[in-house]
C-alpha cells in the first residue's frame, strides 16, 4: 500500500467516524446539481448547499492542507 493509499483509507475512515461520508450512491439525492468544478460538485437543497470534493486535484489531504 503507497502512503498516498494509506492516507485516503484512513481519510475515509475518519469521514465515517465523523459523520461526513456521503456514499456515492446517496451523493446524487443531495439536491439540485448546482456549479461545479474539476473536483468539487456542488448540490442545493432546499435548507443547505452541499459542496462535496473528491481531491482528485489536491494531492491528498497533506498537502490540501498546507494550501488551505
Amino acid at each position: 500500500m503507497t502512503p498516498f493509499e494509506r492516507e485516503q483509507r484512513i481519510a475515509e475512515q475518519m469521514a465515517k467516524a465523523g459523520g461526513y461520508w456521503i456514499p456515492m450512491m446517496q451523493v446524487f439525492s443531495l439536491g439540485v446539481p448546482g456549479p461545479s468544478g474539476n473536483e468539487n460538485d456542488t448540490y442545493v437543497a432546499d435548507d443547505a448547499v452541499y459542496k462535496v470534493n473528491n481531491l482528485m486535484n489536491s494531492g491528498g489531504l497533506w498537502h490540501c492542507s498546507k494550501r488551505c
